[in-house]
């Protein structure tokens, strides 16, 4: 239904995203364009990556048409004005989303928000813009106390600032200065983009395909070694380091349980785990897989008994490896904090940062001990998972956003150019003129909410 109880009419939709097979905002975005067509929308997909990040050879596959963004940059205006609305996947990867950047500029649409973080987006489009440093452009998005703190980290920025205190800096308006509104995927960064963009702003959770992870049967309790697993690229907010320490510190922990990591890590990275693996006071049987294709993936979910889907700090908008512990129906451990927190308590299994040790240790011995229990529960939260990750229900919840964009847009552009002219003629926010704009503006259109 519209913003107004009316049916939602058919919509021409430009769909912008990276659309490789490795993209997992690609699948992201075939789940949900796959269910708009279904709902009779028309949507054309805009391969959102640089030329040399686009190769047709792995381009997924989908029931609408596919072209490149490079192929309309010329006229760009032109073609785009044929859609009801441009929908710009953004996230923290110039090489994936560089055009929703430039043509966002020229066309401005709706931007669903993928990652909270964007400082590498900022520093890759500076780079290939040429145009001023990070540390001016951190001045002007985030103001002089983010700059004192990227300064304080200086010695270490990777670990310091990238991978902790940037997070309470979040870097916004260079990428969506033009955006009409925002769809995130979690309720804990709308309001970060309600205060910096000053445009409609919704939480839709997020959608991801999980056709495999669902059919997996229940794990079996068992009296053998249980599998602890982690999955996606490894890096110091991924919390490897502290799981391991917490089975490390254990005798009944560490001969329990498995220590299996699935995805992408540097050698320095790996010598490091394995190292505090054999160097506690209990040595941890620990197995890093590296990067693996999906039929080792899903071999290795299938073999899991639980999964730990750990983040300190938070630094993404929403967790595809979180949704996919679920739909696989393993007992999950997550952090208290981000998107997380959305999943109700019943369903997962409760880490907290101040005693992130401890409370590993404790659910780790509590699943062990009562393993049925924990896999009823493990399956009613695979339940509640498929149904809130569904494309469809992304699409229903997205088509009267767009709507109430759309309808709006023209209403707010024109009050825009009214503000505008009012701050060129200097004028102050107390007088009458100010009023006497807004209650004409209200009697014609209605109160509008951004």
């Amino acid at each position: 239904m519209g913003t107004n109880g009316r049916k939602a009419r058919r919509m021409k939709l430009a769909w912008y995203t990276p659309y490789s097979q490795r993209s997992a905002i690609g699948l992201f975005s075939k789940e949900v364009v796959t269910a708009l067509l279904d709902l009779g929308h028309d949507v054309t997909i805009v391969r959102s990556e640089t030329s040399d990040a686009v190769c047709s050879k792995n381009c997924r596959d989908a029931n609408c048409e596919i072209i490149s963004a490079e192929s309309i940059d010329a006229h760009v205006t032109d073609y785009l004005s044929q859609f009801d609305c441009v929908l710009y996947n953004v996230g923290n990867h110039y090489q994936n989303h560089s055009y929703c950047l430039s043509h966002q500029q020229k066309v401005p649409g709706i931007t669903l928000l993928h990652d909270y973080i964007l400082h590498n987006l900022l520093i890759e489009w500076l780079t290939k813009s040429g145009s001023h440093s990070y540390f001016d452009a951190l001045m002007a998005e985030a103001g002089r106390e983010a700059v004192m703190c990227y300064k304080d980290a200086s010695d270490n920025l990777e670990k310091k600032w990238f991978m902790s205190r940037c997070a309470d800096y979040p870097v916004l308006r260079f990428a969506m200065q033009s955006t009409l509104g925002v769809v995130t995927h979690a309720e804990f960064y709308s309001s970060v983009c309600r205060a910096q963009l000053q445009c409609p702003v919704t939480s839709i959770p997020l959608a991801y395909c999980c056709a495999n992870e669902k059919q997996l049967e229940l794990p079996k309790p068992t009296e053998s070694r249980l599998a602890l697993l982690t999955i996606g690229d490894v890096n110091a907010n991924k919390r490897c380091e502290a799981v391991i320490t917490a089975l490390s510190e254990s005798s009944e922990l560490s001969s329990r349980w498995q220590y299996r990591i699935v995805g992408n890590v540097r050698k320095t990275q790996e010598e490091k785990l394995l190292q505090l693996a054999r160097s506690g006071k209990h040595p941890v049987d620990v197995v890093l897989l590296g990067k693996v294709d999906d039929r080792t993936l899903q071999d290795e979910l299938k073999n899991s008994n639980a999964i730990a889907c750990l983040r300190f700090p938070i630094i993404e908008g929403a967790s595809a490896s979180v949704i996919v512990s679920l739909a696989s129906a393993r007992p999950t451990l997550v952090s208290d904090g981000g998107s997380f927190r959305e999943i109700p308590d019943k369903f997962v299994y409760r880490v907290c940062q101040p005693n992130e040790t401890v409370d590993i240790q404790r659910h780790l011995k509590n699943i062990a001990k009562d393993y049925p229990t924990a896999i009823a529960k493990a399956s009613t939260a695979r339940n509640w998972a498929i149904e809130r990750h569904s494309g469809i229900q992304y699409a229903n919840s997205l088509i009267p956003f767009i709507t109430e964009v759309v309808e709006s847009g023209s209403i707010l552009k024109l009050a825009d150019t009214v503000a505008t002219y009012l701050a060129n003629w200097h004028c102050s926010p107390d007088i009458p003129t100010i009023q006497q704009v807004e209650v004409a503006t209200t009697s014609l259109f209605g109160k509008i909410v951004a």
